[in-house]
């Protein structure tokens, strides 16, 4: 799985990967906490990283960074038409080649421009919850933060889904939501839930970089 990583072995932290120093770069949509907690998860772990606005996307050079990150939201609702970032960029993202992790709101546009709009439906009520989730990509020990107004039901058959759950919407139904998938052919993972805004410690975010999930 760290085949295209290398080390300082003086402080047993990976710095580069596919020989390009380690950089990872947050996209960003509004004034919401994510941000920073993001920001604050990468620097407890001494990740590189750098922040930007989606409205200044196209003035990104997205060959300085080794990692991509498109972060949740407050604000913004794919089945209401609020896609931030265009299909042209999603697709440019994904033609570096390089690991994108979309959180909530990103992993709602990756299935809306790499699956169907028809694969990001809407709550009736905001899903607002500190929850314990079982997937392989979390530790069960912790609780995670689910907050979303939309989720994704189902992808088509360039993603394989990791895990589900189940959220019982205001009319008293059943709703399964995706929690985590992968592509098959691109280094992207989406996630429903936001491990860094999780109230206990969590090193999702050092595990995604480096690439220590248990996935084959």
């Amino acid at each position: 799985m760290l085949k295209n990583y290398k080390f300082n072995k003086t402080k047993f932290i990976i710095i580069v990967y596919n020989n390009m120093a380690i950089l990872v770069l947050i996209i960003w949509f509004d004034i919401s906490p994510y941000n920073d907690l993001l920001r604050a998860n990468l620097k407890k772990y001494n990740i590189p990283h750098h922040s930007a606005h989606y409205k200044d996307f196209s003035h990104i050079d997205l060959s300085k960074y080794t990692h991509f990150i498109i972060s949740g939201t407050d604000t913004l609702y794919v089945p209401k038409g609020d896609l931030a970032l265009s299909k042209g960029q999603i697709l440019g993202l994904l033609a570096t080649g390089k690991p994108i992790l979309g959180s909530c709101y990103g992993f709602h546009l990756l299935a809306y421009y790499l699956s169907s709009p028809k694969d990001v439906k809407g709550f009736k009520a905001k899903h607002y919850v500190n929850v314990h989730l079982s997937s392989p990509l979390l530790d069960p020990g912790h609780i995670y933060l689910m907050n979303h107004n939309n989720y994704v039901p189902h992808l088509n058959s360039d993603w394989d889904v990791i895990s589900t759950s189940t959220y019982r919407d205001s009319d008293g139904i059943d709703k399964t939501f995706i929690l985590d998938a992968v592509m098959k052919h691109y280094p992207v993972l989406g996630i429903q839930y936001h491990p860094e805004a999780t109230p206990s410690n969590s090193e999702f975010m050092k595990q995604w970089v480096y690439n220590e999930f248990p996935l084959s």
